[in-house]
């Protein structure tokens, strides 16, 4: 009895090797065949892949992680206040669970999409379109979030400073030059944070190896030009109208400072 469960066993276990090797013969040939294949026949290989995941499971998994993230808000609004049943802490429990599962569910896909990309991003190349215009979107994300920063910082400080404010035209006034203020103190931080970080990263991904180093240093003083020019245009236009109306300003500014002569009686 014990050498017949010994057999079956054995059995088992030689077909579970049978077919881990068909899998895996069977997976070899077809990612041979991508990577000798020609440039061309790599990108539209990886960029189905990247298009069947972003598409599908991806998409599937945010999708039941917005429905998690909802219905574990609504639990926790119409739970009770103070006492809340057993139930009700069961519930949100079980809901908390599924959102963390679904959290960790969509950030392993993530993780999976970037290594895909991580394949497709150097058969484009730093001279490519597809560098560029991520390029382009990392930028313009990032002048987003300065707009909201700035904003939320500007609103604050109008809230704060509302009974000092003699009339809604003061109000008003105060909350744009706040905002344009934050966001000039911020965008410097925000520059070397993309041309320190952001900008050598995004290189590194779509190099191939040493001999685009050359063209990297050029790709990323590009890019932190781009990225640089409110400042340089900010910068410029002070230094225009300093030398320009330099004279009239400081006289300005001056004249109540001046002196004020008695007449001879």
């Amino acid at each position: 009895m014990c050498s017949l469960g010994f057999q079956r066993f054995k059995a088992v276990l030689l077909s579970v090797l049978v077919a881990g090797l068909l899998a895996k013969a069977t997976a070899t040939p077809s990612k041979l065949d991508v990577s000798l294949g020609s440039r061309e026949e790599q990108i539209a290989f990886w960029e189905k892949e990247v298009q069947k995941l972003s598409t599908g499971s991806l998409l599937e998994a945010e999708r039941q992680l917005r429905s998690a993230q909802y219905a574990l808000e609504q639990a926790n609004k119409q739970k009770s206040w103070f006492f809340a049943s057993e139930h009700e802490k069961a519930r949100i429990q079980q809901l908390d669970e599924e959102y963390r599962r679904r959290l960790n569910e969509v950030a392993l896909l993530q993780k999976q999409e970037d290594m895909l990309l991580a394949k497709l991003k150097p058969l484009y190349g730093i001279v490519s379109q597809r560098f560029v215009q991520e390029q382009r979107e990392t930028i313009l994300s990032t002048l987003h979030k300065l707009k909201d920063m700035s904003y939320d910082q500007a609103w604050y400080s109008s809230m704060f400073n509302i009974r000092e404010a003699e009339s809604i035209t003061d109000l008003l006034i105060g909350f744009f030059v706040e905002w344009f203020m934050s966001y000039v103190i911020m965008y410097p931080f925000a520059s070397i944070y993309y041309a320190l970080w952001t900008a050598p990263w995004s290189i590194y991904a779509y190099s191939s190896g040493p001999s685009d180093i050359v063209v990297g240093v050029l790709a990323w003083v590009v890019s932190v030009t781009f990225m640089s020019l409110p400042l340089l245009a900010l910068g410029g236009g002070c230094w225009y109208i300093k030398r320009k109306y330099g004279i009239q300003f400081a006289q300005l500014f001056a004249r109540p400072n001046m002196p004020r002569h008695r007449r001879p009686y």
